[in-house]
């Protein structure tokens, strides 16, 4: 969604990992208990955004899942959430 007319603002996660793996790095922010995205408008921006929502954008997996986690930590840490860990032993005794 366009905040005013110079900047392009949005809360979805998956996009924001996407469009850092496009060279596109938005601000990131807490407002009222989300995180919200914020970039400049630009030709390259509208272009990429374009691709995205019409499905036709596609990125390797692996490098994908790496930047959605990287993306997620820091989500988490503007969040200050701090989630539990899982060691290796515990999931095997799970199982």
């Amino acid at each position: 969604m366009a905040a005013d007319s110079g900047t392009y603002e949005h809360n979805d996660l998956v996009l924001a990992a996407t469009a850092s793996l496009e060279g596109i790095d938005g601000e990131m922010s807490k407002v009222d208990g989300k995180v919200l995205w914020t970039y400049p408008q630009s030709d390259h921006l509208a272009a990429f955004l374009l691709k995205f929502h019409a499905g036709n954008y596609r990125v390797e997996p692996r490098r994908f899942a790496r930047r959605l986690r990287s993306t997620r930590n820091r989500v988490y840490e503007i969040m200050e959430y701090n989630p539990p860990r899982v060691s290796p032993e515990a999931r095997s005794e799970a199982s």
